[in-house]
């Protein structure tokens, strides 16, 4: 979804379908989401709705593509299957759509002196798997933008660490490192998923 505040551009409630969906819709199921720094540059086809847009298209990151690609081989895996309509739910620090993050940057910092900075409404339901791919958001100077996202209660979070180069199954400190999917090694992130999907039975319809 598009919006526009004043002349800065923000795209919110960012989907990616399990499932081929041709029409995103106010009843499909959240079934985990992931947290970045910003959304880049792909744009909806429209504005203030829920519209489709091209995730596969190269101009447009490879987070989403990989994000997919890692939630179908741990569904896979767990030998269930996403039912029709599930998507994981793309959120980040903060939604001004620019691939450049230092220009982002500045752009969000000249925009909070006259506006309050615009989130995500989804934000509001945490869904049972949260993965955590922000960086380093107190290194980065984005701490800030980040605490939000630990006042709430989440089921299954989990990061891979910078540092250790594992998964960790908790939700990161903000001077943690939580990879982001650019140069990830999947496979340790397929096998987590797999075991939660696994346990919980999230992909069980009701």
């Amino acid at each position: 979804m598009m919006r526009k505040v004043g002349p800065f551009t923000f795209r919110f409630d960012t989907r990616i379908y399990l499932q081929e969906t041709v029409c995103p819709s106010d009843c499909d199921r959240a079934v985990a989401a992931i947290i970045g720094k910003n959304p880049g540059s792909a744009i909806p086809t429209e504005a203030d709705c829920l519209a489709r847009l091209n995730l596969d298209d190269p101009n447009h990151g490879r987070l989403p593509r990989t994000v997919r690609r890692c939630f179908l081989s741990a569904y896979e895996r767990a030998g269930i299957s996403p039912r029709a309509g599930d998507f994981i739910q793309s959120w980040n620090l903060f939604y001004l759509t620019d691939p450049d993050l230092k220009a982002a940057k500045l752009s969000i910092e000249e925009m909070e002196r006259y506006h309050t900075l615009p989130t995500c409404s989804s934000e509001q339901t945490m869904p049972p798997i949260v993965w955590f791919a922000w960086g380093r958001p107190e290194k980065e100077k984005l701490a800030k933008y980040a605490t939000r996202f630990l006042q709430h209660g989440i089921q299954n979070p989990f990061y891979f660490c910078m540092s250790s180069k594992r998964i960790i199954a908790n939700v990161p400190a903000l001077q943690d490192g939580a990879k982001h999917t650019q140069g990830l090694l999947v496979e340790p992130v397929v096998s987590h998923l797999a075991s939660v999907l696994k346990s919980s039975q999230i992909a069980v319809p009701n």
